[in-house]
């Protein structure tokens, strides 16, 4: 799952709007304004964000910019590239958003990961080519979302940091084993070549394989 950016659907997935979802579903968004005092950050996406802060961070919502604007200001959620609902453009699920913010953010789509709670954001994502996370904090919306066939699926976003931090481990551990193997070669080493090659492999790392896998 290498990435270069995140992105985030807004409702439902970084901040839990149900206690005004009568007004957006009116599309009262002054009224919705009014009374973000009733939402909440869910649990733990402040800790993710403050742990990836050498990631770009992209929000892609189907809401207007007059609404999702202020929500991300009112909660103090940083961004880099906000994609709202666009009368003349093709919104979620179309993978359009998806392309348009990872162009903001100057980063390619297929190291990018869409996080989101419901069916359009999955289908956006996997339309799009980038990794696809759903958000689902009961068993009911497990069941709902998993016949999507997401990449993962979290239950909260210390899941999504944990995974992402093992993989930052995993990651190091393989560039060890790669950087060994050369050593090894130069060394003119073959087993120690072949063993370090070998662990480089199973720890994720594609290069030994596709570029160095010679005869010693």
């Amino acid at each position: 799952m290498g990435y270069e950016a995140l992105m985030f659907d807004l409702d439902g997935t970084l901040v839990d709007t149900s206690a005004i979802e009568t007004w957006r579903e009116k599309r009262s968004w002054h009224e919705c304004i009014r009374h973000f005092h009733l939402t909440r950050v869910n649990p733990h996406v402040h800790l993710l964000l403050q742990s990836i802060q050498n990631k770009k961070i992209g929000i892609v919502t189907n809401a207007p910019y007059i609404y999702a604007e202020p929500l991300l200001k009112h909660h103090g959620i940083r961004y880099d590239a906000l994609i709202s609902y666009e009368k003349n453009q093709k919104n979620k699920p179309y993978p359009d958003p998806l392309f348009r913010c990872a162009q903001h953010m100057n980063v390619h789509i297929e190291h990018c990961i869409y996080v989101g709670n419901e069916p359009t954001d999955i289908a956006a994502a996997k339309a799009a080519g980038c990794t696809s996370v759903a958000y689902a904090n009961t068993y009911s919306e497990v069941e709902q979302l998993l016949v999507y066939m997401p990449h993962l699926i979290i239950k909260n976003f210390s899941d999504l940091q944990y995974t992402l931090t093992e993989e930052k481990h995993m990651q190091k551990i393989a560039r060890e084993c790669f950087e060994q193997a050369l050593e090894e070669k130069q060394k003119g080493n073959s087993w120690g070549y072949f063993r370090y090659l070998n662990e480089a492999s199973d720890h994720g790392h594609g290069l030994g394989y596709r570029q160095e896998f010679c005869v010693m």
